[in-house]
């Protein structure tokens, strides 16, 4: 990001500093159909009173400085411009101020590097899963102990779900981001997504341990990242590819989790000579062999 873009993103965010703003950008979504068109608008008086403020230039103030970037003005009154919508989208989803966390608790899984016990937790807006005897799949800093998986929900998908069902939710979810990026396509902002193989040179990781190069259990994962927006991915390289899943089924499709523990039972074998930068996998009885080439393309 330009220091010009950043400037006038920071100009941007400093209109919300008060409440009575997001007070009429909520007011004027609310009077929005929830899909298709955009039609219509609110009447400044209707506006006004929506939102309770009783001191007319003070309302005028706040109104202007919100339109022409958050807000226009068309005949017949006010409504929404698309940023003003994603703002409203963010409060709704809890991003700025709801629930931060909830602890570690057990979930009917088990861990299929160890056979341990998963537990899964909440923080940084972050569903998290761990194994409680293992060092898991990812043993980054930062990381909680154990981690196996990581997926962004904001509060009010949490919120008042029981945590075996925001387990498998939040896998389902997991699974289907993953599918568009495979295709090259990131569903948050719809920029292009880049995809690579990411290789260890020389794994090591003992049975319940992570490997001391890489830092993970699994030789060889998937690294998706968006090139607008930044959201990165990091996965077993068949789970969510959509070009393998036929070949690869391994568990109820409905249930993601068993389809992502199965296959980090997969052995998975770098290709040497003119196939370098290809890697093999397959499943330990031998009867499914999937190679993916630099980009998780299907190679044979």
């Amino acid at each position: 990001m330009s220091e010009e873009t950043t400037e006038r993103a920071g100009a941007a965010f400093s209109f919300l500093g008060d409440g009575l703003r997001l007070a009429v950008l909520r007011a004027l979504a609310a009077g929005e159909p929830p899909a298709g068109p955009r039609e219509g608008a609110v009447a400044y008086s209707d506006l006004r009173r929506e939102v309770g403020e009783r001191d007319s230039g003070k309302f005028s103030y706040h109104l202007d400085k919100l339109t022409g970037r958050f807000v226009e003005k068309v005949d017949g009154g006010y409504r929404l411009r698309e940023p003003g919508r994603e703002v409203v989208r963010l409060l709704d989803r809890g991003v700025v101020d709801g629930p931060a966390e909830f602890e570690p608790t057990a979930v009917p899984a088990r861990c299929p590097l160890c056979g341990g016990d998963v537990h899964v937790r909440y923080g940084d807006h972050h569903v998290v899963t761990c194994c409680g005897d293992c060092e898991g799949l990812f043993g980054a800093d930062g990381t909680p102990d154990g981690t196996l998986t990581g997926v962004v929900l904001p509060p009010a998908t949490v919120e008042g779900r029981d945590p075996a069902a925001l387990f498998e939710h939040a896998h389902r979810v997991f699974r289907r981001r993953l599918r568009a990026m495979v295709d090259g396509l990131c569903l948050e902002c719809g920029g292009d997504a880049e995809r690579r193989l990411r290789r260890c040179p020389d794994h090591d990781a003992p049975t319940g341990r992570t490997c001391g190069t890489c830092g993970t259990a699994y030789p060889v994962l998937a690294e998706l990242v968006c090139t607008v927006c930044g959201r990165g991915r990091v996965t077993h390289p068949l789970f969510g590819n959509p070009d393998t899943e036929d070949a690869t089924v391994v568990a109820d499709p409905a249930r993601p989790w068993d389809r992502l523990a199965a296959l980090l039972s997969w052995d998975a074998t770098a290709l040497p000579g003119d196939a370098a930068g290809e890697v093999a996998f397959e499943r330990p009885d031998g009867r499914v062999r999937v190679v993916l080439d630099d980009d998780l393309g299907v190679a044979e």
